[in-house]
């Protein structure tokens, strides 16, 4: 279903669970998306890009519905959002889940 990278990202995202470290598994949740664009063309969207840019990138996306629209606010969230009372993924197997289905099923399996 995903490019193998983004499988090791997601099971990065789990030892990070398993060893409490919930910002580690954001950052691994970000990345799987990141890798997942390295392999599928979207928009604006390049291959060189950082997990961060194309989360940026996905955010001003308007033709998204508005529940990944959610889910990519919550995973671009981190330590200084969650200190300023700002929005931030507590699940981000979840939030990552979440987006990259809806673009297998966008994309329907075709690499660029």
């Amino acid at each position: 279903m995903f490019p193998i990278l983004v499988y090791k990202e997601l099971e990065g995202l789990d030892n990070a669970f398993a060893k409490d470290n919930i910002g580690l598994a954001r950052v691994h949740a970000r990345r799987a998306i990141g890798e997942f664009f390295k392999e599928y063309s979207y928009s604006n969207i390049h291959p060189n890009m950082n997990a961060m840019q194309v989360l940026a990138m996905l955010s001003v996306d308007s033709s998204l519905p508005l529940y990944i629209h959610h889910s990519i606010k919550r995973l671009q969230g981190g330590l200084r959002a969650q200190l300023n009372n700002e929005v931030y993924s507590e699940k981000p197997k979840e939030d990552a889940l979440t987006v990259l289905q809806y673009f297998v099923l966008l994309l329907g399996h075709k690499k660029s």
